[in-house]
C-alpha cells in the first residue's frame, strides 16, 4: 500500500471512531431520564401518579440538566481511546509520509548529479595552434578539447567559443557571445568521451607578427566560449547546461627553434551549470 493511501486511510478512521463516539453520546445521554425532562428555574413540583404508586420528580440544579455530572460508561472511554489513537496514527502517518517523500527527493536528485552529463573544457594534448597550410592566408585553427566526465551522454551540444590576442591583464572584460552560432550543428559527446572543437581566430598573422605575439611581455591569446548541452535528466521547462571557459595562453621560449605553450585557466569565466 502506498503512503499517500496509508495516510488517507488512518484519517478515515480518526473521522470514523470520531462519529462512532458522538453517536454513543448521544444515545447514552437520550437514555438518561434527566435529560429529557427539563424543568424551569422556580417552577412548582408536580406529582405524577402512575399505577397508583406516586413518584414525586424534583426540580433538579442546572448543572445536571446540563449533563455536566454525566458519567462515562466503559464504552465511552474505549471509544475516546480509539479517537485519540487514531489520532496519533494519523498524525504519524502525515509526519512519516514527508519525511519519505524528502528521503525520496535527495534520492533523485543524488542520483541525478552522480549520473547526468558534466562538460570540461581542457586544453588540447598536441597542436595547440594549427597553420592552414592549404591556405596560408587563412586564420590559424586554435584547438579545445570537450570532454563529458558525467555517466550519461551529452546531446545537442552547442556554443561559440573565440581565440583573440587580448591584454595581459584583464579587466571587466565581458566575453561576448555570438548568438548565430546557435543555428549552427549541435555535438553528441558521449559518456567519458572527448571532442576536441577547432576554433578560428579572429585575426590572421604573418609569420613575422606571430612571432611578436610569441615575444610579447604585455599581450597574450585568450581562448574563450561558452557551450550549452542536454542530457537524459533535462526537461522542456529547464534551461540546458551551460559550460563557461576561459584560458590564457603564454609562451616560454627554451631554445632559437623551441617555445613551450601553457594553458592557464583565468579566475573568471569558469564555471558550469
Amino acid at each position: 500500500m502506498s503512503l499517500s493511501r496509508l495516510l488517507i486511510l488512518g484519517i478515515s478512521l480518526f473521522f470514523i471512531s470520531g462519529f462512532s463516539y458522538g453517536d454513543n453520546f448521544q444515545k447514552q445521554s437520550s437514555a438518561n431520564p434527566t435529560n429529557k425532562i427539563k424543568k424551569q428555574k422556580n417552577e412548582p413540583i408536580h406529582h405524577v401518579i402512575i399505577d397508583n404508586p406516586v413518584t414525586t420528580f424534583v426540580q433538579k440544579s442546572e448543572s445536571e440538566e446540563s449533563g455536566d455530572n454525566y458519567k462515562w460508561t466503559v464504552g465511552d472511554k474505549i471509544n475516546f481511546s480509539l479517537v485519540l489513537i487514531t489520532f496519533g496514527l494519523a498524525v504519524f502517518t502525515a509526519l512519516l509520509f514527508r519525511e519519505t517523500k524528502r528521503l525520496v527527493d535527495s534520492s533523485t536528485d543524488t542520483s541525478k548529479r552522480q549520473l547526468r552529463a558534466y562538460i570540461s573544457a581542457h586544453p588540447p594534448e598536441s597542436g595547440h595552434f594549427v597553420p592552414q597550410i592549404e591556405n596560408p592566408r587563412a586564420h590559424r585553427i586554435a584547438l579545445i578539447q570537450l570532454r563529458n566526465t558525467g555517466q550519461t551522454p551529452a546531446s545537442e551540444l552547442f556554443g561559440d567559443a573565440r581565440a583573440c590576442v587580448l591584454p595581459l591583464k584583464l579587466e571587466d572584460f565581458k566575453y561576448p557571445y555570438n548568438q548565430d552560432t546557435n543555428e549552427g550543428s549541435v555535438v553528441f559527446i558521449g559518456a567519458g568521451q572527448p571532442c576536441t572543437i577547432p576554433i578560428q581566430m579572429d585575426e590572421w598573422f604573418t609569420d613575422d607578427e606571430w612571432e611578436s605575439i610569441v615575444e610579447s611581455t604585455d599581450k597574450r591569446i585568450y581562448v574563450y566560449g561558452t557551450f550549452f548541452y542536454k542530457d537524459v535528466f533535462w526537461k522542456p521547462a529547464q534551461a540546458m547546461n551551460k559550460t563557461n571557459f576561459c584560458f590564457r595562453v603564454d609562451f616560454y621560449r627554451t631554445g632559437p627553434d623551441t617555445v613551450n605553450v601553457a594553458w592557464t585557466s583565468t579566475k573568471d569565466h569558469n564555471d558550469a551549470t
